[in-house]
């Protein structure tokens, strides 16, 4: 019979059938050193069962709950960190075949850049055209009414502004004192 599987039986101290149980007795009657494991074990098992098991430091159970709430948090960390690097990963693949493509377009297509900055250019040109006219509507309009009246509407403008500031600020101090932020 082999000595590793009679260790086994010995120190794991499990309930054996009778087969095994004969086994382990006819092996025990031919080998010596297995005798001696069974009685330094029965030993070892005695004292043991004689000691008093000890008390746990002070503060054991909130060091070992602190312990374990900082696994949890790093075994967290660790797979959030795995499941962000995989993330990129597939984003990184799903980005290069469209930058690759796009630079294929841009690279082909001169036509295309072209006809965009011819298009840009209009745009630009209308926004010119229509800032003109305006600048000239503001330059008759400033001709045709009176200084008095532009004065009474910066006042106006200038009265309706600090009366809008007034009710923002008596509206964050009200919503201040409730207790929400403004």
């Amino acid at each position: 019979m082999d000595h590793r599987q009679v260790e086994a039986w010995i120190l794991e101290g499990l309930p054996l059938g009778a087969q095994e149980q004969r086994q382990l007795q006819a092996h025990l009657d031919r080998c010596a050193a297995c005798r001696e494991l069974v009685m330094g074990w029965q030993g070892v098992q005695g004292l043991l069962h004689a000691c008093e098991p000890p008390d746990p430091q002070p503060g054991f159970a909130a060091r070992w709950r602190a312990r374990l709430q900082d696994q949890r948090r790093r075994a967290q960390q660790r797979q959030l960190s795995i499941l962000f690097a995989f993330l990129s990963a597939g984003a990184s693949l799903l980005l290069v075949p469209l930058l690759i493509q796009l630079l294929l377009i841009l690279l082909a297509s001169n036509d295309l850049m072209v006809e965009a900055l011819k298009d840009a250019l209009e745009w630009f040109g209308w926004l010119a055209f229509i800032m003109e006219v305006l600048l000239q509507a503001a330059d008759s309009l400033a001709r045709a009414v009176p200084v008095a009246w532009w004065a009474g509407l910066a006042s106006a403008l200038s009265a309706l502004a600090a009366l809008w500031l007034w009710l923002l600020q008596r509206l964050t101090l009200k919503s201040g004192r409730k207790g929400v932020v403004a």
